[in-house]
């Protein structure tokens, strides 16, 4: 597995931000590293995946946070990119007494915006095994163009595409327009993982059994992830269920990327092609994810919740296996 890890690399490109968390007094909040894909990318570098994140920050203290805080989990951020157009995206975070969490996005613009085509580090890409990336990327016209340029390569090198839909409404002018994009890309993804919730709004079902029968026909391999209640794994036209780990919650902020970022280490690491990925081994490979998202929400922030290797085995000495079913 190590020797395989030498040559592997995941590429998770999209936006690095400042997450403002709550405090206990009111009104205040502590800064930490969040983001989508930056948080998958020190995730499956803490299970041991050669990693890279490339975006854009501001050139300003809050971007230099980013990139020491990233390269400090063993992130390569040399196709990390900064702006002086604008400052470093922020998100002040909220959360509930059942630890669930909202955001107030300032990214009017953000520096994650300015990520252009021009500033893409071709070689970089053109090295990595898997290529993921999240909805945020498709939230205005540059940056699509910049996602395009990114799957044309991916298409050129064989590399898998691994698309976190991660939708945020206040992103988008227009629920019915970030639909209609962020479906066009579900389709040129390899791997897609979704919130239940967003499962339901991109195949415009109503209930959990009607999305996943529309995801099996889709062909890929999907994850649609339930919170506590675990997740639903489709692939090879089977679905499966999941339970989740009963766990007391402190903050669910980040607990999708440590479960991502997980799949997508255990998924590098194996060297498998998609349609040679048995139900089997993806079986075991969601137990971990399921596990790895149970520790991040014990955890009061989101980047620095990202469990490691050391944590995760120890979850499982003192922790009962979930029950897993086929899906109906």
């Amino acid at each position: 597995m190590n020797d395989y890890l030498n040559t592997c690399n995941i590429v998770c490109v999209g936006d690095a931000v400042i997450d403002f968390m709550p405090l206990p007094q009111p009104g205040t909040f502590e800064q930490t590293g969040g983001g989508a894909p930056a948080n998958v990318s020190v995730s499956a570098a803490k299970m041991g995946a050669k990693t890279a994140f490339c975006g854009m920050v501001g050139d300003d203290v809050f971007g230099r946070y980013l990139a020491d805080t990233l390269m400090a989990n063993g992130v390569d951020v040399s196709g990390m990119r900064f702006t002086r157009e604008a400052v470093t995206t922020m998100t002040f975070v909220t959360i509930d007494e059942a630890g669930d969490r909202k955001f107030v996005f300032a990214r009017k613009p953000g520096a994650d915006m300015f990520y252009s085509a021009a500033d893409i580090d071709e070689n970089l890409f053109r090295r990595s095994s898997v290529i993921h990336f999240c909805s945020i990327m498709l939230s205005c016209e540059g940056l699509r163009n910049t996602m395009k340029k990114i799957l044309h390569i991916a298409r050129e090198t064989g590399a898998v595409v691994s698309f976190d839909v991660n939708y945020r409404q206040p992103h988008w002018n227009d629920t019915d327009d970030a639909l209609s994009i962020i479906s066009q890309y579900i389709s040129s993804a390899d791997i897609l993982k979704l919130s239940e919730e967003e499962a339901l709004w991109c195949s415009n079902s109503n209930t959990i059994e009607e999305a996943a029968r529309y995801f099996i026909d889709c062909g890929q391999l999907v994850v649609i992830t339930l919170g506590r209640r675990g997740a639903i794994y489709i692939h090879n036209k089977k679905a499966m269920h999941c339970d989740g780990f009963p766990i007391n919650v402190v903050n669910t902020t980040g607990a999708g990327d440590a479960f991502w970022g997980t799949f997508l280490a255990q998924f590098a690491a194996d060297g498998s092609r998609l349609g040679n990925l048995s139900m089997e081994k993806l079986t075991k490979m969601i137990i971990k994810c399921n596990a790895a998202a149970a520790i991040a929400v014990t955890k009061p922030a989101a980047m620095d919740a990202m469990p490691d290797i050391g944590e995760l085995n120890d979850f499982f000495t003192s922790n009962i296996m979930p029950k897993v079913q086929i899906f109906r």
